[in-house]
């Protein structure tokens, strides 16, 4: 792990080459103005607006064929160092052949280029650009619009220069690569991942949107996440050098999780207090729904409270026989109850020796309700600031809801499949519009425990239809733990009656 963060944050540069010889001193051949390559984009950006109105002009007819409807094509350049257009290829097609051509025709007549660098200071490496060539539908006839991102050699996340107002709004890969590429360099990773994300989304097979992705993630130590997109990458680019790195660090984060996996699904003699210990870490994030709603209620005490909670370890693994035993407060109450069955969905170690362990009256410290507001403040008041809000240092779930969602969503007829056949089996019995769907996902990736959060459905054949429904893994993970939970809208998911 501590292998590819190193690698991929600082860039992901793959092994150094003898260092370039210093640029020349200016002569009238080489300008001391000549744009360093992190700026190329601007050149580029403004030769292809320099080349727009003739170009518009010698193509009037061929823009008229496609103008009556709004085209956006991303194509990707290589630049040599003298400036000429080495490659030029569509990176995402605008779904308009005839469009797609008149892109590429726009670039081969804007070059050639001003040189990257001054003086040859890339000998033979190409700078490589992302072209937005976009088309609009106008009264006056269609109106062209570029925008570019470039990747000097060195520095894979170049600042974006060139951009146009429109190009947030645009909705195509091309453009949504581009608009992160302009976050990440204003320091806004957040923006950039929802940038990056709709250019996967809209292009999931393109190298470059899965590079960024993948990259970002890393920046956002989201290592698990980052690694499927990462793939991308290398699959399509397998020769290129940081492709050769990543693939290599991506062989090594595996055979590291692999080796964790099997020491944690390893049978043991007997179970020691370390895996105990292990065990009640990687599970504490199943509590979660039940403190929030304990703390909505104000039934923990204000700050941190602590629970106490007994149960039974089978050979298994599994928890069984749960009890909370403090606090008082939370006693013979509904969040007791859901305690309980939270930490019955613990799993530990399976172990062969002796007879079933007893772990007794575990703490565990919690967060617990916010304070009241003092008489006469607002409801939203702020918390004291000595107030202690921190949660305690157990392991949190380490998944995207991008990556439950997705789960749910290729799930989503299965499901469907459980409560038409529940309405077949008892049709007098009214459904009720909204049912939440409840289930566990370990961080060794098998989905389990799941289930109908409704006191009619909890145990029957409507349950046991849903489990099998979402049964599945998912890629594993470093941390915990994932609670998971979602409403199901049966007026929508259900055909009417008829």
């Amino acid at each position: 792990m501590l292998e590819i963060l190193t690698l991929l944050l600082a860039g992901a540069r793959p092994a150094a080459p003898p260092p370039p010889p210093p640029p020349p001193t200016p002569t009238a051949a080489t300008p001391a103005t000549t744009p360093a390559a992190i700026d190329y984009a601007t050149v580029v950006q403004d030769a292809l607006t320099a080349a727009l109105p003739g170009f518009a002009k010698a193509e009037r007819e061929a823009l008229a064929a496609v103008g009556k409807s709004a085209w956006a094509a991303g194509l990707e350049l290589e630049i040599a160092v003298d400036g000429s257009l080495r490659g030029e290829g569509p990176a995402v097609s605008s779904g308009s052949n005839a469009f797609d051509d008149l892109a590429r025709a726009l670039l081969l007549a804007a070059e050639p280029f001003s040189p990257p660098e001054p003086g040859g200071a890339l000998p033979t490496r190409p700078t490589r650009c992302i072209a937005r060539v976009a088309l609009a539908p106008a009264k006056k006839g269609p109106a062209l619009d570029t925008a570019v991102a470039c990747f000097p050699p060195d520095k894979p996340l170049p600042t974006i220069a060139g951009g146009t107002a429109e190009l947030g709004r645009a909705k195509d890969a091309a453009a949504a690569l581009l608009t992160g590429y302009g976050r990440e360099a204003a320091g806004d990773l957040g923006a950039a991942m929802q940038g990056y994300r709709k250019a996967v989304q809209a292009a999931p097979a393109w190298d470059l949107a899965a590079r960024a992705m993948g990259l970002v993630l890393v920046k956002d130590k989201k290592i698990p996440q980052a690694i499927p997109y990462l793939k991308t990458y290398v699959e399509a680019r397998a020769a290129s050098p940081d492709a050769v790195d990543y693939a290599r660090e991506i062989e090594r984060y595996e055979k590291s999780l692999a080796a964790r996996l099997a020491e944690e699904t390893r049978v043991r003699d007997r179970l020691t207090k370390e895996d105990i210990a292990r065990g009640i870490r990687k599970s504490y994030p199943l509590l979660e729904p039940c403190l929030r709603s304990a703390r909505k209620a104000r039934a923990l005490a204000v700050g941190l409270d602590t629970l106490v909670v007994s149960f039974t370890i089978n050979k298994d693994g599994a928890a069984i026989a749960a009890r909370l035993e403090a606090p008082t407060g939370l006693l013979m109450t509904e969040h007791a109850e859901c305690v309980e069955r939270a930490v019955s969905g613990w799993r530990f170690p399976r172990y062969s020796a002796g007879s079933e362990v007893t772990v007794a009256r575990v703490p565990l410290k919690v967060r617990g309700a916010p304070p009241l507001p003092p008489p006469g403040a607002a409801p939203t008041a702020a918390p004291a600031a000595s107030e202690p809000v921190d949660e305690p240092a157990f392991s949190t779930c380490d998944r995207e809801p991008d990556e439950i969602q997705e789960f749910v969503r290729s799930r989503y007829g299965r499901l469907q499949a459980c409560f038409v056949a529940e309405r077949s089996r008892a049709p007098k019995v009214a459904f009720p519009d909204n049912l939440m769907i409840t289930f566990v996902i370990d961080a060794s990736g098998p989905v389990r425990g799941a289930g109908v959060d409704h006191r009619a459905y909890r145990e029957g054949p409507l349950t046991q239809c849903v489990a099998a429904a979402l049964a599945g893994d998912l890629p594993p993970v470093k941390g915990a733990d994932c609670p998971a939970e979602f409403s199901v809208d049966l007026r929508s998911m259900m055909p009417a009656r008829r």
